[in-house]
């Protein structure tokens, strides 16, 4: 791992620091709250356990953020008279939102791990002396390329206690969504964690063709049709066209995509004219989807969009059931469905954006993935930010935010921040990264936004 020391040395102290006040904490009863997605249920299943390794009671929520956190915590804390610490996981940017409900509580601790770039109206000068805040993003490390909230929350627990050294596998899982490249191009604390799990035995690399979404299906062709990262273009999710593909390379398309070397992915590359070498990730003791870090993530983000605890049990699970491989098999179908129709149909094209509308989506998770695909595989190009929108229910949208670090370091300004702004204008709730973020939109605001949309323009200069 690369150490920039200034920041890493100010980012570790704080850690240290607040690692110190939750261990001089006596007596302690902890409420865990984290995001549904991937990262955000490793988080949540390395602070439950970890609290149980230190024999203190953990109550555990999966929170979608489908409310304000005061309203939140006034419910949980309700329900839950003993609870005098919280740590929130994946989720909480909204700084100054939580630190005003812990201010007027201040006989409960927070222990805030979150890996969002705080918005310019929630940042904090002094908190409270109950308020913990590890945000790593803070000291200016990126909270997707080199710190997933996992791989945070990992850190946290491992000083707690070492017997978490032997889940370094569950931040692996909950990286892989959020890096969105090979492993061999993880870095910073990202890439030490992993290395952990694979000196643990918990994970080991494989080098070859690297078809993420795909590397669990039985033959290269299904593998083919399933990648989406990246997304081969040549074959749009066709089977006749990705054999004949694989075919043209001089490869055999029924053979097991794990038998395929790194020499054998220089030739799908020429064919794909698309990158396909590179480590993907295995974890001991699993089978098929749950074998393939990237794989694992996806399926528990999909299933954790609706059913948040049937995704937490996948995490102790060996494999998937057939009903869960299906809901994956459908899930990718409708993906690189999708990806293929937004790089064949005109957008709503301005200066500095693309934009979008899916109509009504059966999924929340599904615009997200839509957009962060076609973003990731730079299917409509670096230069634009790319917005997505569908209808969730009959009185929401939701929208999805893209775009690359070429179009941040030219324009000087993150997905997080353009959200922030519009929020501002429009209402709505929302938030996120430099390159990703979200936001959620009651349908009249979305409409005014929609008829006015050419502001995104102005917000950016």
């Amino acid at each position: 791992m690369v150490l920039r020391m200034g920041e890493d040395k100010r980012f570790l102290a704080n850690l240290e620091f607040g690692i110190a006040a939750f261990q001089d904490l006596t007596d302690k009863h902890v409420l865990s709250v984290s995001h549904n997605d991937g990262d955000g249920l490793t988080s949540s299943a390395l602070v439950c356990k970890a609290m149980a390794f230190l024999k203190v009671p953990c109550v555990q929520r999966v929170f979608d953020r489908s409310e304000a956190w005061e309203s939140y915590f006034a419910k949980q804390l309700a329900s839950n008279n003993a609870i005098n610490t919280v740590i929130i996981t994946d989720l909480g940017s909204d700084e100054k939102q939580l630190c005003s409900f812990f201010e007027k509580h201040p006989d409960i601790d927070l222990f805030l791990l979150d890996h969002h770039k705080i918005p310019e109206s929630e940042r904090v000068d002094t908190y409270p002396g109950n308020f913990h805040s590890m945000n790593p993003t803070r000291f200016g490390l990126d909270g997707l390329r080199e710190i997933a909230g996992s791989t945070l929350t990992y850190l946290f627990c491992e000083r707690l206690t070492p017997r978490v050294r032997k889940l370094a596998w569950l931040p692996v899982i909950g990286m892989a969504g959020d890096i969105l490249k090979t492993a061999d191009k993880y870095t910073s604390y990202n890439k030490q964690v992993l290395d952990i799990a694979v000196e643990e035995g918990t994970a080991e690399l494989h080098d070859g063709v690297a078809l993420l979404g795909g590397m669990a299906e039985p033959t290269l062709q299904e593998s083919v049709i399933t990648s989406i990262l990246p997304f081969v273009a040549v074959a749009a999710g066709d089977k006749k066209r990705a054999s004949a593909a694989i075919t043209r390379a001089g490869l055999d398309p029924s053979g097991n995509i794990l038998s395929f070397g790194p020499h054998n992915a220089e030739k799908l590359s020429d064919v794909f004219n698309s990158h396909v070498s590179g480590k993907t990730v295995l974890l001991a003791g699993k089978n098929g989807l749950l074998r393939h870090s990237f794989e694992f993530n996806f399926l528990a983000s999909i299933i954790g969009d609706e059913n948040a605890a049937g995704a937490l049990a996948l995490l102790d699970k060996k494999g998937p059931s057939p009903a869960e491989r299906r809901v994956y098999a459908d899930y990718i179908a409708k993906l690189v469905s999708y990806m293929g129709q937004i790089t064949t149909r005109d957008g709503f094209d301005r200066e500095h954006f693309k934009f979008f509308e899916m109509g009504a989506s059966d999924t929340r998770q599904v615009v997200s993935d839509v957009a962060s695909f076609t973003s990731v595989n730079n299917l409509l190009g670096t230069e634009k930010m790319l917005v997505i929108a569908a209808k969730e229910k009959e009185e929401r949208y939701k929208l999805s935010f893209r775009c690359s670090p070429e179009f941040v370091k030219a324009r000087g300004i993150g997905m997080g921040t353009v959200i922030e702004r519009l929020a501002k204008q429009f209402g709505g709730r929302g938030g996120g990264h430099d390159l990703a973020g979200g936001w959620n939109l009651p349908a009249n605001d979305y409409k005014r936004f929609k008829d006015q949309i050419a502001v995104i323009d102005t917000v950016i200069r």
